[in-house]
């Protein structure tokens, strides 16, 4: 029996309550900073995370004019620049959760970060910003040391370049705002096909399926898809398909049972293109294929399931491993073969992003010991 057959892999389940935020570096200044020590930072140091909880503690009540807070910091800035910073600081410091997702752009937008936040606000020390921007030498390639006090900590997990960003999420690009909260749902469930191939969210399972097709799918390609469910022993109302026409296409089939997935990746199976998964470019895509092959592991959040997917990064630095399509070599059927022209595969978009850390040790060490 393959090993695959016998690899038991966690099956991402992501909270409908989780939020999605989008928060700039510094034009990118500070993206370098971000995903290598691992946090996110919000400017206007005068206001700070201990004046806040004071003022909460105070009035005994979270319910805070930030706006006003903001002006006794900053009396010389208009009413309506106020306005927004103070609504940014609320969100980044009231608003946002520990289990939120994140995207920060780099510099031009030409890549961006996505994470999940690991902690409460809170200031960090003038003296570790300090030591750390002692040892800046800009001759040496450095980043340049972020200086805001206002911070959450954030496990990033995978780093999506501008090709592989969705074309619903290009407004992002345009958005000069220093913290954004993305509420449309038209936003948000890019960003989670984003994390895995595989995911289940407000009971529904999603397995999302790339092609190699640039154009929209034939009446003929798309007759023999939808005929797949003849194959299992689903009844066709309860398999919906989302087709976007991004080229190349992507087909997300959307269940409500781990069992009707299995029965369509075991009819998608010998059709499909294999994964080469190596190290820091598939992983994702590699539990995925593990998962729908073999055994299935318990349901993880986000944090647990990015954990995961890191660990087992790190333990596989050297890999290179073809999982492939096919249980066992056979003839296709003309239909078969029509649809394996359109190149499917479990879609994985980005590489994970590798942490500067001197053993892989250190790197688990971080995931399990977070600043609180």
């Amino acid at each position: 029996m393959p090993k695959d057959e016998n690899t038991v892999s966690p099956v991402l389940s992501i909270p409908s309550s989780t939020n999605y935020w989008l928060i700039r570096a510094d034009g990118g200044k500070y993206y370098n900073d971000f995903v290598q020590h691992g946090f996110i930072a919000l400017a206007h140091n005068l206001v700070t995370i201990e004046k806040i909880n004071a003022l909460i503690k105070g009035n005994n009540s979270s319910n805070i004019d930030f706006r006003a807070v903001y002006l006794q910091s900053y009396p010389k800035d208009p009413r309506q620049v106020s306005g927004l910073r103070g609504n940014q600081i609320k969100n980044f410091t009231q608003v946002m959760s520990k289990g939120d997702v994140v995207l920060v752009p780099s510099k031009n937008s030409d890549f961006f970060a996505l994470g999940v936040i690991t902690s409460d606000a809170f200031d960090e020390s003038l003296e570790v910003i300090q030591k750390r921007k002692n040892k800046y030498d800009p001759t040496a390639n450095h980043s340049p040391v972020c200086t805001y006090l206002k911070r959450r900590t954030v496990l990033w997990i995978k780093e999506i370049s501008k090709s592989d960003l969705p074309k619903g999420l290009l407004w992002a690009l345009s958005a000069h705002e220093a913290l954004f909260h993305i509420t449309s749902s038209d936003d948000i469930y890019p960003i989670d096909k984003l994390f895995s191939p595989l995911f289940k969210k407000d009971n529904v399972l999603h397995l999302v399926i790339g092609t190699r097709q640039p154009d929209d799918l034939t009446m003929y390609q798309w007759n023999l898809l939808t005929s797949l469910s003849k194959e299992t022993d689903l009844n066709p109302q309860d398999i919906k398909l989302d087709i976007q026409k991004n080229s190349p296409v992507t087909i997300t089939f959307l269940v409500e049972s781990y069992d009707s997935v299995k029965q369509i990746f075991d009819v998608l199976r010998p059709i499909m293109d294999p994964v080469i998964a190596t190290s820091g470019v598939f992983e994702t895509a590699r539990i995925v294929w593990r998962l729908l092959a073999g055994k299935r592991g318990k349901e993880l959040g986000l944090v647990e399931w990015c954990q995961e997917v890191y660990t087992r990064h790190l333990n596989n630095t050297e890999l290179k491993d073809k999982i492939h399509s096919t249980k066992e070599k056979g003839s296709l059927s003309p239909e078969q073969k029509e649809l394996k022209k359109i190149g499917m595969h479990p879609k994985s978009s980005g590489t994970l992003i590798e942490h500067e850390t001197d053993s892989k040790k250190t790197d688990l060490d971080k995931l399990s010991n977070k600043k609180p």
